[in-house]
């Protein structure tokens, strides 16, 4: 019964999917007897954690606490920040036993929540379903282990790997439905980025249903019109090059644009993701750009994971640009390896995800 109740956890855990950062998803239950008295997720960040959500839940039955079991999917935490330490309330409410999935790599969590509950009596049992508990927070792992956040690749491609004819038209290669899913897809990252050529060519707006999203330019010579539609509001920056001129980033910079220059000839993709950590929270970067985009990330190492969405289409031509562009591996051993692959059918398309990295 203890990886039921654990899975009910998870389940309310991604209920907060694309809400709680820079914060992890996290589910939590309370249970009595064999039986769930309260349920709680981490809804968004700044607001209680599960684990608080599933005790109120529980007290407003009028149940008591003494003696229950709580599943948490990360280790409760023990420190303040916009909230309160979630340890002490279950130390407070006489809770007997915990069962959490895998340490808060945090650095004021990591492994002190677990070390204050035992030091106050509350028997503690970690590593319950960890993997799948992982897998639901690998920007939130990634970030305190590297600094770096989380890049996911996402393209929609012809069956031969084209995502433009040699003209350059590319509406619309894939389904409605794949389009739908790559657009919910991208309300669960903090930021999204594209090269200059897609907003040239496409002029997108790069919304997401969830409201905020950091739109992340990439433009090595600032050639893109600061009349786009990207730049509808403040959350957007560009990034550009030493090759951009102090004429052209002193236009943006007075049409209230923000440009940074990361790279001398052409962009550090590291240096920027840094950056994007470091100065704007960002956790998850979904890169959603042209074949030069795509393989920039390639080709610096630095995708995690990958979504394509393949159309049963041929499109041919040596001229057609190619999903990944960049310079690409030396020999197969070099090459960018998926695993843990799925694929799911949307109607005649085929979606294609695999992991490259775990955190």
């Amino acid at each position: 019964m203890d990886q039921e109740f654990m899975k009910k956890a998870l389940t309310l855990a991604k209920k907060g999917s694309g809400l709680t950062s820079p914060n992890p998803l996290v589910g939590a239950v309370i249970v009595k007897r064999g039986k769930i008295i309260g349920r709680g997720y981490h809804k968004k960040a700044g607001q209680d954690h599960a684990e608080i959500v599933a005790i109120k839940d529980a007290l407003k039955n009028k149940n008591s606490l003494k003696g229950t079991t709580l599943y948490c999917t990360l280790e409760p935490c023990c420190h303040s920040g916009k909230t309160g330490p979630c340890a002490n309330e279950i130390v407070r409410f006489g809770m007997k036993k915990v069962f959490f999935s895998h340490v808060d790599p945090f650095g004021k969590v990591n492994g002190k929540g677990e070390k204050f509950l035992r030091k106050n009596g509350v028997e503690v049992f970690k590593g319950l379903l960890e993997p799948e508990a992982r897998a639901l927070n690998q920007p939130f792992l990634k970030v305190n282990k590297t600094g770096l956040p989380f890049v996911t690749l996402k393209a929609g491609i012809s069956l031969d790997g084209k995502i433009a004819t040699r003209a350059g038209k590319s509406e619309w290669i894939t389904n409605s439905l794949s389009r739908s899913h790559g657009k919910e897809l991208r309300d669960k990252y903090d930021a999204i980025v594209v090269g200059a050529n897609t907003i040239v060519i496409d002029n997108p707006v790069l919304a997401c249903k969830k409201g905020r999203l950091l739109r992340v330019i990439m433009d090595g010579k600032l050639k893109i019109d600061k009349k786009s539609k990207v730049f509808r509001d403040d959350d957007v920056v560009v990034i550009t090059t030493s090759l951009a001129t102090k004429k052209k980033i002193n236009k943006f910079e007075k049409a209230g644009i923000k440009v940074v220059k990361i790279g001398s000839k052409k962009i550090d993709i590291k240096r920027m993701l840094r950056f994007l950590n470091k100065n704007y929270g960002v956790q998850s970067v979904f890169v959603e750009g042209g074949g030069e985009t795509n393989g920039s990330f390639v080709d610096a190492s630095m995708v995690d994971d990958v979504y394509f969405y393949i159309s049963p289409e041929i499109i041919g031509g040596r001229d057609a640009v190619s999903v990944v562009g960049g310079l690409g591996a030396l020999n197969l051993k070099k090459s960018l390896k998926l695993k843990n692959v799925d694929v799911e059918k949307l109607k005649d398309d085929i979606l294609v995800h695999g992991i490259v990295n775990n955190y």
